[in-house]
């Protein structure tokens, strides 16, 4: 796993902790906490640290120096490190680690839900490493770790189902699946994170009559025509619920005219078919 490329660093902690420390000071813990970083610890060597640290003194005859290094207590190694500082490092690794196996295992649920038995598993939580140093003061917080489970498409069973809870019709369901199926279930900031939502949202829509077809029902067959008739009457029924789906919000319609033009044309042609004897 790559090494992160910067630490969290919050200014209320950070003006706290170093409240009593001169501006040099302050230089040199930065310095020593970027070192620290970037090569895992600090050589035990006064001489080299004061290098590191920008102080170009005599080490011991650097009082600055001294209070500085305190910062750093030994650990079983050898090495000074600050202890909140890897802290920090190890929750960041666990974050990034998560978030990699998280994206495995989404991965996976899309691939298992795509069978006809699949099912969707969650992501696990990975464990903080240990590094057997003293407790001492932080620059920063610990970030918290964050568990995402992958989106999973719903079927149009769960969709129906849903929809009979929170009073929608039936056929709402089939024109919110084909809407967002169309729109590969993403919104324009990103992937969707909850369907049910989505859908309570479109149940507002649809309370409030911004669908304007809203309440269509379908016709009956035709008692003439043919089956010839009848076949083109639900192509186009199956067409016009699929533009409806597409068609659902006002910066839709105006996006695409060539859809709402042919979703016109479309009506038009099915009620001729309808008014048929």
């Amino acid at each position: 796993m790559n090494r992160a490329p910067a630490f969290q660093l919050y200014a209320d902690d950070f003006l706290g902790g170093t409240a009593d420390m001169s501006a040099e000071e302050v230089g040199a813990y930065i310095r020593l906490l970027c070192h620290q970083w970037n090569k895992g610890g600090l050589p035990n060597d006064p001489d080299r640290l004061a290098k590191m640290a920008g102080l170009m003194a005599v080490p011991m005859a650097t009082p600055s120096l001294g209070y500085v290094i305190a910062k750093f207590p030994p650990c079983s190694d050898g090495q000074l490190r600050n202890e909140r500082l890897e802290r920090v490092r190890a929750e960041s690794e666990s974050y990034r680690k998560n978030q990699s196996e998280n994206g495995k295992k989404g991965a996976k649920t899309r691939w298992e839900n795509s069978k006809p038995n699949g099912g969707a598993n969650g992501g696990a939580m990975a464990t903080p490493m240990a590094n057997g140093c003293p407790n001492d003061g932080s620059p920063s917080p610990s970030p918290k770790t964050i568990n995402r489970k992958a989106f999973v498409r719903p079927t149009i069973e769960e969709i129906k189902a849903h929809c009979l809870e929170i009073g929608l019709p039936e056929i709402e369901a089939e024109k919110f699946e084909a809407h967002h199926e169309a729109r590969g279930w993403r919104y324009r900031q990103g992937p969707m994170k909850s369907w049910k939502g989505a859908l309570k949202t479109w149940k507002q829509n649809w309370d409030s009559g911004a669908f304007s077809f809203q309440g269509a029902k379908s016709p009956q067959p035709v008692k003439g025509g043919g089956q010839a008739t009848w076949k083109k009457i639900q192509d186009l029924e199956n067409e016009i619920k699929q533009l409806e789906g597409q068609l659902v919000q006002h910066f839709d319609r105006e996006r695409y005219p060539h859809k709402v033009e042919r979703l016109n044309a479309a009506k038009v042609e099915l009620e001729k078919l309808k008014a048929l004897p």
